[in-house]
């Protein structure tokens, strides 16, 4: 078990995409989500896929499993997707140091 410990941060510029790294391609979606607790199921660039529990009412800080899950079991469980199937692409960026997620 792992402690998610979510920082965001305000981009003022888009200068960040002259320093981009790499770009992940990613759908997501809910197939449980109540207070205090959430499953969600994470699909990388078609390649690989991820389940995550997560646990806690703090919104900075829960508590976090997560685990591989063959891609055509992913697949299959959009089927039973809350809500709806998030697309969004990641870019890692390198700043002082660190590697942010834009």
């Amino acid at each position: 078990m792992g402690k998610e410990v979510e920082r965001k941060f305000l981009v003022s510029s888009s200068a960040w995409r002259d320093e981009v790294e790499a770009e992940i391609r990613i759908r997501q979606f809910y197939v449980a989500a109540q207070p205090g607790r959430t499953v969600r199921v994470r699909i990388s660039d078609g390649r690989s896929a991820k389940l995550t529990l997560k646990f806690g009412v703090r919104a900075r800080e829960r508590d976090e499993f997560e685990y591989s899950i063959p891609l055509a079991e992913a697949e299959e469980l959009m089927a039973f997707a809350i809500g709806r199937v998030i697309e969004k692409t990641r870019h890692h960026v390198r700043h002082r140091g660190y590697l942010y997620e834009v």
